[in-house]
């Protein structure tokens, strides 16, 4: 059978994210999927993401860059890149599909 020293080296730690960021994901992405806002849940999902992956891995772009803030400025910069480029984007699209189907005819 499996037993508990196998299966706590397999993995079964502590998580390393707060309870608050998961909470309030869990709060907007809740909201917006009753609001019927799927691209904001997009956006939303991508920028937690983005957050945490940041979080959890803050020490390895300051080891990555020899002490320098170069790989913090690539990831921060091409990240808000994303976001800015998926809001133009949102904004750019048609508003109701029903115009889109009136227009094809």
């Amino acid at each position: 059978m499996i037993d508990f020293e196998t299966m706590s080296d397999l993995g079964l730690t502590s998580l390393l994210l707060p309870a608050w960021p998961v909470m309030l994901y869990v709060v907007l992405m809740s909201l917006f999927v009753l609001m019927h806002r799927i691209r904001l849940c997009l956006l939303t999902s991508y920028l937690f993401t983005f957050y945490w992956g940041f979080s959890l891995h803050w020490s390895d772009f300051f080891i990555a860059g020899s002490g320098f803030t170069l790989a913090f400025i690539v990831y921060s910069v091409a990240g808000l890149a994303i976001a800015a480029l998926f809001i133009a984007a949102s904004f750019s699209g048609t508003s109701s599909p029903k115009e889109t189907s009136a227009e094809c005819l």
